[in-house]
């Protein structure tokens, strides 16, 4: 369903969202990666989707690139605990 809103909107965040825990889920990091960094370039003033792209990169052993997310996700909502 989120690949069929995504065919009609390629904007639509939630579809992205929806798509990436899809793909985590799976063990498809690599997709779930990507769609997460489709989802913020619509949305690149997000906590948690900076967040949650460092949480998979991590995962995935890209830890330089998961410090710059988990960093921008802090600079976004200092003293937020993120999910």
């Amino acid at each position: 369903a989120a690949r069929r809103a995504l065919t009609l909107d390629g904007a639509l965040v939630a579809g992205w969202e929806i798509l990436a825990a899809c793909q985590q889920a799976s063990g498809e990091l690599g997709a779930a990666a990507e769609s997460l960094a489709q989802a913020l370039v619509h949305a690149p003033d997000s906590a948690p989707l900076n967040d949650r792209l460092g949480l998979v990169l991590f995962t995935l052993g890209d830890v330089s690139a998961a410090l710059r997310a988990f960093a921008r996700a802090a600079e976004l909502a200092p003293g937020a605990a993120l999910p």
